[in-house]
């Protein structure tokens, strides 16, 4: 794999001034299937024509050399219309002052890559750049547009059999919180077997610099890297949602796309509406959205998928909460707008096969969604909310290495997703940072139990990956398996933590002028969805052998064990 510097790909790839004009005939995707004649391209109308050519790229070096071949029934984009490429690999497509064009990777090939492994699939047109008064670099000018942007794919094999790498919010301030994430869970994963990875938004925690030297850290894993936009990865100068990526843009490309590999057909949304420094909520200047031009994109890029075929879309903001985190009366997620995410819905439900997925909250929990949501689909829709690779933002006590303990408010421990995908079917995987593959729940019981004591010694679980599709069980040495009941409570495990906080006179000091803490206090402890409950029988003196079996939605089962001494 011949990787390139991203600025190489950006002048030389995919522009080659100079070259002809395009003669172009070619196959657009039929106007009934996008929904009419299109419409402005976002705040800018359009004033040019861009054509080029997608190529076989023999040797991965993101330029075009003679004789190389078009590639047909390629997609390709400017952010709202699709064409695909004709015969010769040719395509043209309208586009504003403000338009990035990129391709939509087909099955069994891959884009160029750079030395971070991102994937290079785009090309920006921006010939007055972005506004030079923000605190992080957007786009510099761009200049007039090329006469021909090209764009090479590398041939691969891609197999129907996969995992696909997941990480949430890794979200760290600074440098140290890079090389948190560095130790604490990049270097396990190098070498990994995994076709691409994705980082679900929160790239950054309003440090935007942090990004490159992330990049850097993701980049060693030797996987495309994806990257999903998340509400502390934006410019908080930009008077609105249309400026609000330009950072992003520069180093990620487009804040929404798709592509294509083995049978599933994957699609990154921008679901952050950043609505002005100006406009204040409670939780940030933000609201969950796509906007009418995305979604017109979304339904362009679905008309062209095959019905049967899996559908993922990964997104920072969940689309719908779990219905135990708002209530008996459904899952609203009251930071998102209603009509998007019926137009969503809408949307996806054309496809049977399908998922999505986010992150932000730092929690981990499945939601299914059904009629009372807007879902209309013959079967719930499934929505995970994944968990985070920095836990609850960095904090809690340091371990022996100095990594915070940073177990999430849920009582989730931090680390990373994998989505395997056989075909149309999926699994998903939830791996505990620097912990054994098998580590899946947390068994909690009094540490002091008493012989004959029965209500007084409850027996509690909290499987991480668990959901309403989830049985739990349990027994003691040889007895019989009993199902434990699911409820909504605090986890044990982190009631514990921050009580030793507590004991902290620093955390707890009411002097106007606070002392320093010795590290960042744990956030505020939240109800989990994934807790069971029984209670232990009367047990004899000794010490005893309680085991637990969880059972997950696709009928995986996972064990563990506690012994508990009788007193």
């Amino acid at each position: 794999m011949n990787n390139f510097k991203r600025r190489d790909f950006l002048r030389g790839a995919s522009t080659l001034a100079g070259a002809l004009a395009l003669p172009v005939s070619l196959t657009r995707i039929a106007q009934a299937q996008i929904g009419g004649a299109a419409a402005p391209l976002g705040q800018a109308k359009p004033t040019q024509i861009a054509r080029g050519v997608v190529y076989l790229d023999r040797d991965g070096s993101g330029k075009r050399l003679p004789g190389s071949k078009g590639i047909p029934n390629v997609r390709v984009s400017n952010g709202r219309d699709i064409v695909v490429t004709d015969a010769q690999g040719r395509y043209e497509l309208p586009v504003s002052d403000d338009t990035i064009i990129f391709i939509q990777k087909p099955k069994g090939y891959r884009t160029t890559l750079d030395e971070n492994n991102l994937p290079g699939f785009y090309h920006i047109h921006k010939p007055a750049g972005s506004p030079t008064n923000f605190k992080y670099a957007g786009i510099a000018p761009t200049g007039a547009l090329p006469t021909s942007i090209d764009f090479g794919l590398v041939k691969q094999d891609e197999s129907n059999q996969y995992r696909v790498l997941l990480w949430g919010d890794p979200q760290p301030r600074n440098l140290e919180e890079v090389d948190f994430i560095a130790h604490d869970i990049a270097q396990e994963l190098m070498g990994v077997k995994a076709t691409f990875g994705i980082s679900l938004g929160d790239n950054a925690f309003n440090n935007l610099s942090t990004l490159e030297p992330l990049n850097q850290v993701t980049g060693k894993l030797g996987l495309p890297w994806y990257n999903v936009i998340g509400n502390h990865d934006i410019n908080f100068e930009a008077p609105d949602d249309e400026l609000s990526a330009e950072t992003f843009k520069r180093i990620y490309g487009p804040t929404y796309y798709s592509f294509d590999y083995g049978s599933t057909h994957y699609v990154v949304l921008d679901n952050v509406k950043w609505l002005g420094p100006n406009t204040p909520l409670k939780n940030g200047n933000y609201t969950g959205g796509f906007g009418e031009k995305q979604l017109a994109w979304f339904k362009n890029d679905l008309a062209g998928v095959p019905r049967n075929q899996l559908v993922v879309v990964f997104m920072h903001i969940p689309i719908e909460m779990a219905a135990e985190m708002v209530g008996p009366d459904g899952g609203d997620n009251p930071r998102f707008i209603k009509e998007d995410q019926r137009a969503f819905f809408e949307i996806l439900q054309s496809h049977p096969n399908n998922l999505s997925v986010s992150a932000h909250t730092h929690f981990q929990y499945h939601a299914y969604i059904g009629r009372e949501a807007g879902w209309n689909g013959a079967e719930p829709h499934h929505h995970f909310n994944c968990g985070t690779t920095s836990g609850s933002w960095w904090s809690g006590a340091p371990d022996e290495q100095g990594i915070p303990n940073t177990t999430m408010r849920d009582g989730t421990p931090n680390g990373y997703a994998f989505l395997n995908v056989n075909g149309s079917d999926y699994t998903i995987d939830w791996q505990v940072a620097r912990s054994r593959a098998d580590y899946q729940m947390t068994v909690y019981t009094p540490s002091d139990v008493k012989a004959g004591a029965v209500p007084e010694s409850p027996l509690q679980v909290n499987f991480f990956n668990g959901c309403e599709k989830t049985t739990v069980e349990w027994k003691v040495g040889d007895g019989k398996w009993a199902k434990m009941d699911r409820f909504f409570d605090l986890d044990p495990g982190y009631v514990r933590l921050k009580d030793m906080e507590a004991l902290v006179p620093a955390f707890t000091s009411t002097e106007a002028k606070k002392p320093k803490t010795p590290w960042r206090a744990l956030p505020t402890i939240e109800k989990t969805p994934h807790l069971w409950r029984a209670n232990l029988p009367a047990l004899p003196a000794g010490t005893h052998n309680v085991q637990i079996r969880a059972t997950d939605r696709w009928n995986r089962v996972f064990e563990e064990k506690r012994l508990v001494r009788v007193a």
